[in-house]
């Protein structure tokens, strides 16, 4: 699936990964903080809802930041 992609596109959905990263991460922690726990705390829970755990079982174009070959990796 990578080969039909150009290096710019790969970088585009690199950039938007991470953006929507920071933008769910940072969310997350305002909302723990409004329940006065720590702003780590909604980070983590952040981190495991966009990681291979929650949106890997999703369609859509995670499968290509996250391939079944490398899925094998992560656990």
């Amino acid at each position: 699936m990578f080969a039909a992609l150009k290096p710019d596109d790969v970088a585009a959905l690199v950039f938007i990964d991470i953006a929507i990263i920071v933008v769910v991460s940072r969310l997350m922690a305002a909302i723990f903080r409004k329940l006065r726990q720590p702003a780590v705390v909604g980070e983590i829970v952040a981190g495991l809802m966009l990681g291979p755990t929650l949106l890997g079982s999703l369609p859509g174009t995670f499968p290509i930041t996250c391939s079944p070959a490398t899925r094998s990796d992560l656990r």
